[in-house]
């Protein structure tokens, strides 16, 4: 009994941090609810062609305004369109958004704030300063902006989000990189001749892995909720192409928010699980990954 249990030990003290950080994540309640569920939405993106009753575009005045039965177990929308299968295909819209715009914020945020904080000085200073300049103008409202003179799209709405959403991770990182180039890792480093760009991508960079996950976990979410507010106001995702946020769009009557709850319930039901989900997961993983906590 004595050997089982001190090979238990030896088993968890060569445990990778990753393999730590895993097993605490999993004691972790809400974290994996909302793994789980976002693994289930996720399905339901990939697997919406099979998944829908009917075509998401197909259009029949006829069927329009009805209520949820029969062939359209969420019912129609004003033009006949199966909300179902809309909000299913939407799915896969309203996550590519997110996952692309955190992709392209993480990047410029990571690369901006690794080279501000570990150059410092007048590099710091000019970046810092760029950074205060596009958090001090409403992200909202820059984003209506740029919209409205770029025109709605996809692949716009993606790159705008992206490109306005990367101070956070900016910020965070250049912090973290004040805090670890005078470590004596990095001392040693550079006494050994490594170069600038060793040290910032060797060294550096894969020290700030963990805030930097968790705040593109929680900027997935923020992605999502952009993406819904500029559809909702028209300047996102343009019908037919089916999203969430477009979807709450064509119940902004008030005559169809007090008598057709199904055009604006389901798609907004999926905008709150989604981001709270991502949410509770963002929490879960800040609590594994925090170095601070007890192991």
């Amino acid at each position: 009994m004595a050997e089982v249990k001190n090979r238990q030990k030896i088993d968890k003290e060569i445990e990778s941090p990753w393999q730590v950080a895993w097993r605490h994540f999993k004691k972790n309640k809400l974290g994996m609810a909302g793994l789980i569920v976002l693994i289930i939405i996720a399905l339901m993106a990939i697997f919406a062609p099979q998944l829908s009753p009917n075509s998401p575009f197909s259009t029949n005045i006829l069927q329009a305004n009805q209520p949820p039965g029969g062939d359209f177990p969420l019912g129609t929308d004003r033009v006949g369109r199966c909300i179902l299968s809309r909000m299913l295909h939407g799915a896969r819209v309203s996550i590519l958004v997110g996952l692309i715009s955190m992709s392209i914020s993480v990047f410029i945020g990571t690369t901006l704030g690794l080279i501000a904080g570990y150059f410092g000085g007048l590099t710091d200073t000019l970046i810092s300063r760029l950074i205060d300049i596009v958090r001090s103008v409403p992200f909202l409202i820059m984003a209506i902006i740029i919209a409205s003179i770029w025109g709605p799209g996809l692949y716009r709405l993606m790159v705008l989000i992206g490109v306005l959403s990367w101070t956070g991770v900016a910020r965070l990182v250049r912090g973290e990189v004040l805090a670890l180039r005078e470590r004596e890792f990095i001392h040693a480093s550079r006494a050994s001749g490594a170069n600038d760009s060793r040290i910032m991508f060797k060294h550096l960079l894969p020290n700030t892995f963990a805030p930097i996950i968790v705040n593109a976990t929680l900027a997935v979410a923020a992605a999502i909720l952009s993406e819904a507010a500029l559809s909702f106001l028209g300047l996102g995702i343009q019908p037919p192409m089916p999203s969430w946020g477009n979807m709450l769009n064509e119940a902004r009557n008030l005559v169809i928010l007090e008598s057709r709850p199904w055009f604006w319930m389901p798609p907004g039901f999926m905008i709150i699980i989604t981001v709270l989900s991502i949410n509770f997961m963002g929490d879960g993983l800040r609590d594994a990954l925090d170095p601070k906590l007890t192991r």
